[in-house]
């Protein structure tokens, strides 16, 4: 239709028809992911994060995702900033002294991680990848996703030895996964003296940096605890604000988004173990960025990566199960845990997508070719995990009778 004789806003509207605004689009996803978390969760009895996921696969591979206001560096803001709620909130249900009572739970998280690593990485040397990818590929899938761990225990409000051995074996895989991959861009810079110092100097910068951060947030936090009620809106707010100047911290300094909120988490809850209370995702504002979380990870996919990655993504994700299962069941018995127990967690621990993800888009930036083959994989990979994980999360959480809805 011809505009030129219709009023300025009337021929806006219509060329909206023709170029969609990238602004209505991102409304639109938030509305139509609000919606299908609400249907999936109150009409199939499925995890909202499920609705959210596939809306956001919707999007990558119908093209929509292109129109994102979002550009790249600010969907990667928004997917660590929040990454990191969800992390802080993980690392306040980790007690250390459980690992030192029962140094069999520390026996099983490094049986079940070292599995998973060496089981990925052979699966994928013997089907073409090549072995420096296949050897990354490995040490990210020894992570469990903290997103959906943190979201599906507290929709079903799970509670049990499942579930708090759930919560430790996911923080201590994120920290493993990140570790490893930093130790291993150090290691392959080992050439020349001069890039061996350079290497070892900026793994223990990204590490220590991690850590002093790490440490400021939860002494922040923990002073702001003696002063404010953070139940309610003011501290919320503050706490929230914290965070957000952490991260802002962090991509300042070059430092790793992920480590940081977990370490303070941990660091916070085993300092003054009493419990606390504030909002869930610290508010609204939180609540919408793990909405986006969830959305920006389906998002990322398009069907070249299905057919570039899919039946090898199928077989890293069987492969990942299975180390899981087989290094939980290794340890079950001394550690206190029954056949179902067993079973459950090795099946809870199978999510994969929010840290995977980031550790997967640092490695294609830092090693573009060897980035180029395992991207398909690992993105068709934590696809699939993002719609089947928290199914499976929460059919093994009902399985070992820990759901209190």
């Amino acid at each position: 239709m011809n505009g030129a004789f219709l009023p300025p806003l009337l021929a806006d509207a219509l060329a909206w028809t023709e170029v969609p605004d990238p602004v209505i689009l991102f409304a639109l996803t938030l509305v139509f992911a609000g919606l299908a978390g609400e249907f999936v969760f109150r009409w199939l009895r499925l995890p909202r994060i499920t609705g959210y996921a596939l809306v956001g696969i919707l999007m990558g591979t119908s093209g929509l995702a292109e129109d994102n206001p979002l550009d790249s560096s600010a969907q990667r803001i928004v997917t660590d900033i929040a990454l990191g709620i969800l992390l802080f909130e993980l690392g306040n249900r980790v007690r250390l002294g459980w690992l030192w009572a029962n140094p069999w739970l520390l026996a099983t998280s490094l049986a079940e991680a070292g599995l998973t690593a060496l089981a990925v990485q052979a699966g994928l040397v013997w089907l073409g990848v090549p072995p420096q990818a296949a050897v990354a590929a490995g040490l990210i899938a020894m992570s469990t996703s903290p997103a959906v761990v943190m979201q599906v225990t507290a929709e079903i409000r799970s509670q049990g030895q499942v579930t708090e051995r759930l919560y430790v074996l996911t923080a201590l895989n994120a920290i493993y996964a990140v570790l490893a991959m930093q130790f291993l861009s150090g290691w392959w810079a080992l050439d020349t003296p001069q890039e061996s110092t350079r290497a070892l100097l900026t793994t223990l910068y990204l590490i220590s940096g991690s850590v002093l951060m790490a440490a400021l947030l939860a002494w922040a936090v923990h002073r702001l605890t003696r002063a404010l009620d953070l139940s309610e809106e003011p501290g919320a707010a503050i706490l929230f604000g914290l965070l957000l100047l952490v991260f802002a911290m962090l991509h300042l300094f070059g430092l790793p988004a992920v480590l940081a909120p977990l370490l303070a988490g941990i660091l916070l809850k085993n300092a003054d173990p009493r419990p606390r209370l504030w909002p869930r995702h610290f508010g609204t504002a939180g609540g919408v960025l793990v909405l986006l979380l969830f959305v920006l990870g389906g998002a990322s996919l398009r069907w070249q990566d299905f057919f570039a990655g899919g039946l090898t993504a199928l077989g890293v994700v069987l492969v990942r199960l299975a180390a899981k299962l087989i290094g939980v069941a290794l340890f079950a018995r001394p550690s206190g845990l029954g056949l179902r127990q067993c079973l459950a967690l090795g099946v809870a621990l199978s999510p994969f997508s929010a840290v995977a993800l980031a550790l997967a888009l640092d490695f294609r930036v830092s090693h573009p070719d060897l980035g180029a083959h395992l991207a398909p994989i690992l993105l068709t990979a934590m696809a699939v995990m993002e719609l089947v994980g928290p199914i499976a999360t929460q059919w093994s959480l009902r399985l070992a009778g820990e759901e209190r809805r």
